[in-house]
């Protein structure tokens, strides 16, 4: 090991509490504080309430370095109002004169995948108090550590630019399919009787709409619709054996449907072999398909890779007509109701049948033209931008 290196023992350079364990019925629908649960800390945003004056060390404040130990896990650095943080997060309290709060922020961020390794319980995995507190971390000195700390956050920080562009660009490409394909107001040249970029807005300038009874509604004159697998070609994955070695660790994505979340998929936690896809009903899927997750959050992606997946999750292929850009803002559209169809208490879900017989809009071809032209570049600088984002991220760790 290096000189400009040491291993300290997390709990003699940091202080691990433990947040409050609540009853259903002390959590409210408002009140004066928020209650920090661990799926508030990724990505859900529905919240409880309580009005409990508690010990100053069960809140969270702006700045306060965070871990979550149950079911999801991961450090954060809580950006927000003085919160009650929930009994399976941890409050993490360095000694400054030992560690520098944002370098262990960046050293767990690296360490947590390896740390679930080494997780307990069969219901609900989690990672024990006393396991964290005996953690091995490798720290320089504090110089050093702020450096690094420095350089990380200036990464993130680009990072986070990245990010509101491509929520920015997400934002105008769902416009137009929506003000087009929902509102049926795309462009339309009524002189010469066709979609054109500087035509006028069709169902609002009286263009002809007919009645179509799959969808209870109107469509323009000469659009269709046809279940979605009846155009399109739509596969299940599935998982390789996790008894044969061999199967994994291989050069192959291999995606769970909680990755679906992310948008585009550039990356997966997981990789098997060219013969686990052989051997295996996982599928395989080129960069630009669509995948749907169909567990418990639906949720709509494009891959930016090559990649297989397992059996919580649909596979969409484009084709010559219908590009990755129209599946993908059709099936996001659509979301609310295959929520709805959702079927059982413990693991809410929907199937592949139901996937295959969804309504899909069919638009004529030169709307559809004039739609990629708009949106596919779009689609694509949020793609580039992503893989400059993991690129910059995987050298600077490396």
């Amino acid at each position: 090991m290096s000189k400009a290196f040491e291993y300290q023992i997390l709990g003699e350079v940091c202080k691990v509490i433990n947040g409050r364990a609540y009853k259903q019925e002390e959590l409210l629908k408002q009140g004066k504080y928020r209650v920090l649960r661990v799926g508030n800390f990724f990505s859900n945003n529905s919240w409880y309430y309580s009005n409990l004056e508690l010990d100053e060390d069960k809140y969270c404040e702006n700045g306060d370095l965070l871990f979550a130990w149950s079911a999801s896990f991961g450090p954060k650095i809580w950006k927000g109002e003085k919160v009650i943080y929930h009994y399976h997060i941890w409050k993490l309290l360095p000694n400054t004169n030992k560690i520098n709060k944002i370098f262990l922020y960046y050293y767990l961020f690296q360490r947590t995948n390896s740390m679930i390794g080494s997780t307990h319980g069969s219901i609900m995995l989690h990672i024990t108090k006393g396991f964290m507190e005996s953690l091995p971390v490798q720290i320089p000195n504090l110089v050093r550590q702020k450096k690094i700390a420095s350089i990380l956050s200036a990464l993130d920080d680009k990072i986070e630019l990245n990010n509101r562009i491509n929520a920015e660009l997400e934002a105008m490409a769902k416009l137009i399919y929506e003000y087009w394909f929902v509102q049926f107001d795309f462009p339309f040249d009524f002189a010469q009787g066709k979609p054109d970029s500087d035509g006028k807005p069709y169902k609002s300038s009286g263009g002809k709409m007919v009645w179509n009874k799959e969808l209870k509604r109107e469509i323009p004159e000469g659009w269709e619709v046809k279940e979605l697998g009846r155009v399109l070609k739509t596969y299940l994955g599935g998982t390789p054996s996790t008894k044969i070695e061999e199967y994994w660790n291989g050069d192959v994505p291999w995606l769970n449907s909680g990755e679906i979340s992310d948008f585009p998929i550039i990356s997966s936690e997981k990789k098997i072999s060219k013969k686990a896809i052989k051997n295996s009903p996982t599928s395989f899927l080129e960069k630009g398909s669509v995948l749907l997750s169909i567990t418990r959050h639906l949720r709509v992606s494009i891959l930016g890779i090559d990649a297989c997946f397992n059996q919580s999750v649909v596979g969409i292929k484009e084709n010559e007509q219908f590009k990755n850009s129209y599946i993908y803002f059709s099936v996001l559209s659509d979301i609310d109701r295959l929520m709805s169809l959702r079927t059982g208490a413990q693991q809410p879900h929907i199937n592949k049948e139901i996937v295959d017989c969804s309504p899909f809009v069919i638009p004529g071809q030169e709307v559809l033209t004039l739609f990629y032209e708009k949106v596919e570049p779009i689609i694509q600088r949020i793609i580039n931008m992503i893989i400059r984002n993991h690129t910059s991220m995987d050298k600077l760790k490396q």
